[in-house]
């Protein structure tokens, strides 16, 4: 892929800005396909995820599920995940851009570049740089519980968790769509507690569309329990 030539640092965080509204935006169908591949069938039957078997026993198209429309689903999911790699490579090679050249002298007045503040820019820039290590990683990930209590004060609310929040990963605990082994239950979330008692556990939380990773430390706190949250499963 080439890069476009650009003549200042105002128009390159000008496109990496569009470049990274697009990536959002192919984020939020992925996870809205995701969701809807990862919710149990009818009759409370498991989800069919992306590799359940669209056939029965004898070779013929499954008759409890949608096959045409699940199929429809995987590959469109499929094209989303090629778009989403190339819309990172081209950031990618947008910020390698952006750092070899001068840096602009600002406009009096506040310091705004084509209507955007330009410490905004630079944050959107960076947090671009450093989730992309960690986006895809999550990406497939399925939500396991969902944060139905925070209390005051607590290590949860300390780490930044908040009410509806759904975990994706819990440290170790976690869960990919399609994935044949067993899903996690809240018991395993206690024994990850448990094992890193006073020490920090990575937690990543789906909040609306959005993925965000916290660092929560479960510790002694004034309450009960070692997190201060209620968690229900999903």
């Amino acid at each position: 892929m080439r890069v476009m030539e650009f003549s200042d640092r105002a128009s390159v965080r000008s496109h990496l800005l569009k470049i990274e509204d697009k990536k959002k935006r192919n984020e939020e169908e992925a996870t809205m396909l995701l969701e809807v591949l990862n919710s149990p069938g009818p009759n409370g039957s498991p989800p069919i995820g992306l590799q359940g078997g669209l056939v029965d026993e004898q070779g013929f198209p499954r008759g409890d599920v949608d096959v045409y429309k699940i199929r429809t689903q995987r590959n469109r999911l499929a094209c989303l995940r090629t778009d989403r790699k190339e819309l990172e490579k081209e950031i990618t090679e947008l910020l390698h851009v952006l750092h070899g050249m001068k840096d602009d002298t600002p406009p009096q007045g506040g310091g705004e570049v084509n209507g955007f503040k330009e410490e905004s820019v630079q944050s959107n820039v960076v947090e671009t740089a450093v989730d992309m290590g960690t986006q895809s990683l999550v990406y497939d990930l399925v939500p396991l519980a969902l944060v139905n209590q925070v209390f005051d004060s607590s290590p949860a609310q300390e780490a930044g968790l908040m009410e509806n929040d759904r975990i994706l990963q819990f440290g170790s605990v976690k869960y990919s769509a399609g994935s044949t082994l067993e899903r996690p239950k809240l018991a395993d979330f206690a024994a990850e507690t448990s094992a890193h008692f006073g020490q920090p556990i990575q937690v990543v939380v789906l909040r609306g569309t959005n993925r965000i990773s916290l660092s929560l430390t479960p510790k002694q706190w004034q309450g009960t329990g070692a997190l201060g949250c209620h968690l229900m499963p999903l």
